[in-house]
Order: structure tokens, then C-alpha cells, then sequence
């Protein structure tokens, strides 16, 4: 509830961001999206992820503002994401009085509350601390639209009380934010144990007030110690609510105790320093007009209230050292520790650089307060009661030292416990990274497999389809190319010998017989070539790596996706015979072209054609493959290199061919895009690096 009431007048400086904010999130630390932001009063719900007309998004320079912020509104942010941020899981912790709904790219990933509920009758949700986180993860660099919903029908009320609407967002990696949010809770039990402090004092310095009434001021600190108590105490309850109207009513609890905090420690300097010349009535009529309308009161009534008298007890404290008023010094060195610590709290924070949520300074220097000014009533109830005192002083001592001994094992079972908690929450890390691992170590092994299933698929098609070309050949060839040629030899050398059998039917018939040897070696000839072919193709001989010719692979699996070719598609190339040198590994490449060929034949309904093409372009060399097939739906684009994902039905299609193909394309250090329309076609690009083996390198030096 302090820290509600601290940012009542931050206010962001400098000029408006440019509409792209380059998104940076440094390890370990939490970066809050305040610049840059839009906003259009209404509510359409395609706001989510578009910005139709432009020029009525109005630029903000805080998203948390004491007034001009509407019911119903819609903000956008637009980040551009670096690519070291996708992929990773992204921690977005928001603060928000009123009702929330954030969209990522069109995604809703954090709900808080109804938006119709907050700007109608129903609870209005209230976040003051970043407790609550969610997670995403940014798929791709470039640009992204976070767009925030927000709504809330007491953004009136609470500016008139002094309070904002609107909302904060943090953004950063998990453990930052989870660190942020434990430094959240650790602030809830510094509360928690300050509260308890302050309640002791109270209680402690009513008793001695019961013990010697004539001395008003252990009655009055009392009740400052314990308005202070309140204020903590406010604080904590309602940064734990979720709801809107039960955070106002500790949030006027926390007025109250400030309004009477102010005065009794008012009445403590008066009673003190001895001063007759300060009338009390007037304070005390303001305090009592301002405890009764205070559900109404702005809270900067509130302070300004509060600040008069703190300036009155100043004033008297002045004059109390000027007299040399007996304890007037030590009052002013304990007031002046909750002075530093409450300036270290508030000013940052009003002037728009600090963080409301920070360390909580006031706690600490009023707890200097509390030591000096008890130190300061003790001695002075000392002199005027030396035994009683004296009995006294050591029982409060002893209770004294049992509390700072109590509180001292507190702090320590705290600490043992965050400690504690730190090294399990470790063990898990470690676990989880243990597990991640051997899952990537799994998924690896898996992707080779694939690879390898893939590949030897790929040469079971090429060996039926070389098995489909070559039996009629290679039995011609065994059966008869010897010996046809042995008794073409014979026949010669008898008609040499015996001219008288040189007839015209036998030299017709020898005729025959040579055209009969000329088709068989014919056929043997086309037996090699395709022996070849399939040898350049699998590059069995050639699995390492090194500088290949692509064209030559791609002429190659042409050559064996024939067999797989309907009647009526056509097949043509446009080779860039000038083509570099591409370094890779060549039977991985060529099992990448058999996969999207084979693909493309499939795809076609007779007619059709295939087109293949290849080219450089500064650094790279691009094989396209484009068929007039019958197309992608756009549903099925994002998922085609998915491991598993077919559209050939049953029996048909494995759902390998892409994924491994775009694993293979990956492991080269390039990429595969791809461009369908349904009814017309699909073409696949390739994209390969000319210095794979510079980036290699690089790697394997970093």
C-alpha cells in the first residue's frame, strides 16, 4: 500500500520512442517496457494483433498515468525481437490496477480479470507487485506486436484519490524474473517482520505509560509505533489482494494510520521539548476531519497534512536544541534515520527513476528511529525513577535482547530457509538440465536415424529403379553378347577359308548377326551408364566431405526419378553451368533433391511439368524446384518439415522426406523456402553457403 501511495506522481521523461523498440534483455536483469507504447480508446478485438488506421493510436509516454487514462482502451508495443531471444523461454511480469488481457502477434498469453466485469459492475483486479509471471516464447527475430487489453470503470475515483490506472509490464529471461518476484516475497516478510517490531514497541512504551502516566509521551510514541505497524502491515495485506475494493479499504487504513502517525509524533516532540507556545486543537480537529471524509480525501490532502505537521515537530525540535532541552538531540538523530530512509523510499520514486517495488529503506530507518528514541525514554525514565529504573531497564534489557535474539534466529531460520530453498531449487535446475541433455542427446540420435532411414529408402528406390532398367539388358548381354561374338569370329574365319561359302543369304545373314552384336553392346553401354549414375547419385564412395559439382547431382537424380515419371509430365532444367564449386557432403545433398523430385512428380496430375533450376547469388548458390502440382494449403505450410507430417495418406508417404531433408539443409548451414499456392503449384528453394567451411571454423573456434 506504501509503495500505491509512491507512485502517484511518477511521470516518464523524454521523447516518444520510435514506433520499433529494439527488444534487449541482458542476462540477470528484468527491463520494463515503458517507451514506445500506443493507445486507442475501444474495444475491438482485432486490435490484438493488427493496428488498422494508424493515426488513431495515440503515442504515451507511461502506460500508468493519474489521470487521461480511459475506462477501455487497447495499447500496443511493437518489439523487434534479436534472434539471441527466440527460441528460449521469455518471463512477462505485469503490474496493473484494473483488469488485463496481454496478446502476443494475435496470442493471448495472461489473463487477469474480466474486462467486461471491471468496466461494468463486477471486481475490479489490482496487481501492485511483479508476483505473477508468464511465459513465451518468441519463434522467430523480427518484429512483434505486444498489444495489451485494459479496463477498469474507478480510473475516475482513484484520480481523484491520487491513485493510477493503468498497468507496467517487465520483461526478461526466467531467472531474472523468478529472482525479481523471490525479492517481492522477501520484501512481504521484511514487512511482516517490521509490523511485528513495531507492534512490540507500541506495546512495550504503553506499558510504560501504564506504569507512569504523568509521562503522555510513551503514549504518544506508542501510537506512533504502532501507526507505523498499520502502515506496513496495509502494505503487505494488499499487495497479496487481487481485487480492487479490498486493496482501497487497507489502502484507507493506510491514510488513517499516516494522518495519526504525523500527529502523535507530533504530540510526541510537543510533550517532549515542553513547549507551551503550539495550540494541539487545530491539528487535532484536521486529523479528525481527515480520518472522517478520508474515503474521499486526495491522497495528496493526505500528505500535505502529514507533511505540516512533520514540519511543526521539525519546528519544535529546532527550538528543543536551540534550549538544550534534554533528549531533544537523540530525538532529532532517530527522526533523522526515518527522514533518510523514508527519502531513499520517495524520492527516487517521485522523481521517475526509482523502483517502488526496490529495497524497503523506510523500514530500516524507522527502525533506527525506534532504537534511538527508546534508548532516548529509557534514560529518561531512568533518571526520573533510578530504582524502579534500574529493575526495569535490565528487564528491558533482558526482553530486549530476547527479542533481538529471537529476531536474530528469525533472520537466520529465514535464511537458512531461502537457503535452503536456493540450493533445492539449484538441484532441480541441475536435474532438469541433466534431463534436458539426454533428451537432446535422444533427439539427436533420433534425427540420425531418420537421416539414415531416409537415405536408405532413397537408394531402395534408386535400386528398383535401376533393377527395372537393366534386367532385359543385362540378360541380352549375359546370354548373348559372347557368344554371339565367338560365332561371328568362327563363321568369318571358315569363309575366309572356304571362299565357295561366301553366298549372299549367309553375307545377309552375317549382316543380321553383327547388328544383333551392335544392340547388344549397346545395351551393355547403357548398363554402365546407369551403374554410374546410381554410384554418383548414393556417393558411396564419397561420404566425406568436400567441394562438389550440384548440377551433376541434380542431373544424376533425374536420371533416377525417370521410373517414378506419369505420362504427360514433363521434366526441364535451366543448369547454371558457370555454377561454383558448393561444399557439402554429396550423397546427403543428392538424397535431399531425390526427396523434393520424387515429391514433385507425386504431386502432379498429369499434364504437368517440373522445373528445375539452379544459380548464385552473392555467397550462396539457390536450387529451385517448382511443379505445377496441386498445391499446400496454407494450414499445412508450418508443419510440412515436421517429423511424422504427411498429406499422401496411408500406406503412401512417411512423413520423413522434408524433415530430413530440412535437417540435412540445416546441418549445411542453409535454408529451405518454400512457396505454394493450392490448384497451382509449390516450389521449393534451396539455398546453400559457398564458405561452409570458414563458418565451420568459426564454430568449432568459439
Amino acid at each position: 500500500m506504501l509503495a500505491l501511495g509512491f507512485v502517484i506522481a511518477v511521470a516518464w521523461a523524454g521523447t516518444t520512442e520510435p514506433s520499433l523498440v529494439r527488444l534487449e534483455v541482458p542476462e540477470g536483469e528484468v527491463v520494463e517496457l515503458r517507451a514506445g507504447w500506443r493507445r486507442r480508446v475501444g474495444d475491438t478485438p482485432s486490435w490484438a494483433f493488427s493496428e488498422d488506421e494508424p493515426d488513431a493510436w495515440e503515442e504515451l509516454d507511461d502506460t500508468m498515468a493519474l489521470s487521461g487514462v480511459p475506462d477501455q482502451a487497447w495499447y500496443h508495443l511493437t518489439v523487434d525481437v534479436p534472434s539471441k531471444l527466440t527460441g528460449r523461454p521469455i518471463y512477462i511480469s505485469p503490474v496493473h490496477i484494473g483488469a488485463v488481457e496481454i496478446f502476443v502477434d494475435g496470442e493471448r498469453i495472461f489473463r487477469e480479470g474480466s474486462i467486461e466485469a471491471a468496466v461494468g459492475s463486477g471486481p475490479v483486479p489490482f496487481q501492485n507487485h511483479h508476483l505473477n509471471a508468464t511465459s513465451y516464447t518468441f519463434r522467430t527475430p523480427g518484429p512483434h506486436l505486444i498489444a495489451v487489453r485494459h479496463g477498469s470503470r474507478m480510473v475516475s475515483f482513484l484520480s481523484w484519490l491520487g491513485v493510477p490506472s493503468g498497468f507496467r509490464l517487465k520483461i526478461g529471461r526466467p531467472e531474472a524474473v523468478t529472482a525479481l518476484m523471490r525479492e517481492h516475497g522477501t520484501h512481504g516478510l521484511s514487512e511482516l517482520w517490521f509490523t511485528g517490531v513495531s507492534f512490540t514497541v507500541a506495546l512495550l512504551h504503553l506499558f510504560l505509560f501504564f506504569f507512569r502516566r504523568q509521562s503522555r509521551e510513551y503514549l504518544y510514541f506508542a501510537v506512533t509505533s504502532f501507526g507505523l505497524g498499520v502502515i506496513a502491515l496495509s502494505n503487505r495485506i494488499s499487495n497479496q489482494l487481487a481485487d480492487l475494493h479490498f486493496t482501497l479499504v487497507f489502502f484507507t487504513t493506510f491514510r488513517v494510520a499516516l494522518i495519526w502517525v504525523s500527529y502523535s509524533f507530533y504530540r510526541f516532540i510537543l510533550t517532549l521539548c515542553g513547549s507551551g507556545r503550539h495550540r494541539t486543537r487545530p491539528y487535532l480537529a484536521l486529523s479528525l476531519v481527515g480520518t472522517v471524509f478520508v474515503f474521499v480525501l486526495p491522497l495528496f490532502t493526505v500528505y500535505t497534512l502529514s507533511s505540516v505537521l512533520m514540519v511543526e515537530a521539525a519546528v519544535l525540535l529546532v527550538i528543543g536544541i536551540r534550549d538544550r532541552v534534554p533528549g531533544a538531540v537523540g530525538v532529532a538523530i532517530g527522526g533523522g534515520f526515518g527522514c533518510v530512509g523514508a527519502a531513499l523510499q520517495l524520492f527516487p520514486t517521485l522523481l521517475g527513476y526509482g523502483d517502488p517495488d526496490g529495497p524497503q529503506y523506510y523500514l530500516y530507518g524507522f527502525c533506527g528511529t525506534y532504537v534511538v528514541v527508546s534508548l532516548l525514554l529509557a534514560r529518561n525514565y531512568a533518571k526520573a525513577h533510578e530504582d524502579l529504573s534500574f529493575q526495569m531497564e535490565r528487564a528491558m534489557s533482558q526482553e530486549r535482547r530476547a527479542q533481538e535474539e529471537q529476531m536474530a534466529r528469525k533472520e537466520l531460520e529465514v535464511e537458512n530457509a531461502l537457503k535452503e530453498q536456493q540450493l533445492d531449487e539449484a538441484r532441480q535446475r541441475e536435474a532438469m538440465l541433466a534431463e534436458l541433455e539426454e533428451a537432446y542427446r535422444e533427439l539427436r540420435t533420433t534425427q540420425a536415424q531418420l537421416v539414415q532411414s531416409g537415405k536408405m529408402a532413397a537408394l531402395g528406390q534408386l535400386v528398383a529403379g535401376v533393377a527395372h532398367e537393366i534386367n532385359t539388358p543385362v540378360g541380352a548381354v549375359a546370354s548373348m553378347h559372347q557368344s554371339m561374338c565367338l560365332a561371328l569370329d568362327k563363321i568369318d574365319q571358315a569363309l575366309d577359308e572356304d571362299e565357295g561359302l561366301r553366298k549372299p543369304e549367309i553375307q545377309k545373314g552375317l549382316g543380321v548377326l553383327r547388328e544383333a552384336a551392335s544392340v547388344i553392346g549397346s545395351g551393355s553401354e547403357r548398363v554402365s551408364k546407369i551403374v554410374r549414375r546410381l554410384r554418383t547419385f548414393a556417393r558411396l564412395d564419397e561420404a566425406e566431405f568436400k567441394r562438389a559439382d550440384v548440377n551433376e547431382g541434380i542431373r544424376d537424380t533425374l536420371l533416377l526419378v525417370q521410373h517414378k515419371r506419369k505420362t504427360g509430365i514433363e521434366i526441364s532444367c535451366d543448369l547454371d553451368e558457370k555454377l561454383p564449386l558448393v561444399p557439402c557432403f554429396p550423397s546427403q545433398l543428392n538424397q535431399v533433391f531425390l526427396n523434393l523430385l520424387v515429391n514433385a512428380v507425386q504431386a502432379i496430375e498429369p499434364p504437368g511439368l517440373v522445373k528445375t533450376a539452379t544459380r548464385s547469388d552473392e555467397g550462396w548458390v539457390c536450387v529451385r524446384i517448382e511443379d505445377t502440382g496441386r498445391g499446400i494449403p496454407p494450414e499445412h505450410l508450418e508443419r510440412i518439415f515436421d517429423p511424422g507430417f504427411t498429406t499422401k495418406g496411408v500406406r503412401v508417404g512417411t512423413g520423413l522426406g522434408l524433415s530430413i531433408s530440412y535437417q540435412i539443409i540445416q546441418e549445411h548451414q542453409g535454408r529451405i523456402e518454400v512457396e505454394s499456392r493450392v490448384g497451382e503449384g509449390t516450389s521449393f528453394e534451396v539455398w546453400l553457403p559457398l564458405d561452409l567451411e570458414a563458418r565451420l571454423n568459426r564454430s568449432a573456434a568459439g
